[in-house]
């Protein structure tokens, strides 16, 4: 299993490197595929920090549970299910309502941008799946600050 340590470092790389590709393309005036790297950023990022939320919260019940059973701890825990145990991060991003805004709804432009149905989600399905264009003006008004933003957000989390 990943430590946060790790988890950390691994998306801190992935930041470096999708920024670096953002803007080359950007240089290049493909402000699409700067947008899509841009967003992996914060697809990759969400899906490993609740993959990891989710694995300690698993690994602190069965703690709990194993305690008891050796006697450890004087009394029966009070969750009884421990549920199932993700082993990897899925390749779908999480259904938004459910998770994302649970997981990290004190952030406005994350959830904002990763919003199912929301207009910069929309954009990034649009812009992999139907070859949308993207505008210079669009992209540095509109996309690019809130997508940057949101991916300050992301990382922030990883400091808290």
């Amino acid at each position: 299993m990943l430590s946060r340590k790790q988890l950390i470092s691994d998306l801190l790389k992935l930041k470096e490197e999708q920024d670096n590709r953002s803007e080359r393309f950007e240089a290049e005036e493909s402000f699409e595929m700067a947008y899509l790297a841009r967003w992996h950023i914060l697809e990759i990022a969400v899906r490993k920090i609740i993959l990891k939320k989710k694995q300690d919260e698993i690994i602190s019940l069965m703690k709990d549970w194993v305690d008891y059973t050796e006697e450890r701890r004087p009394s029966r825990p009070q969750n009884t299910k421990i549920g199932t145990v993700p082993l990897q991060a899925s390749k779908y991003l999480p259904h938004y309502e459910q998770v994302i805004l649970k997981e990290f709804g004190k952030y406005g432009a994350l959830c904002e941008a990763m919003k199912t149905g929301g207009k910069y989600r929309n954009k990034r399905n649009r812009i992999a799946h139907s070859a949308d264009r993207l505008s210079r003006q669009n992209y540095y008004k509109y996309y690019k600050p809130v997508i940057n933003q949101a991916i300050s957000e992301i990382y922030n989390e990883l400091e808290d």
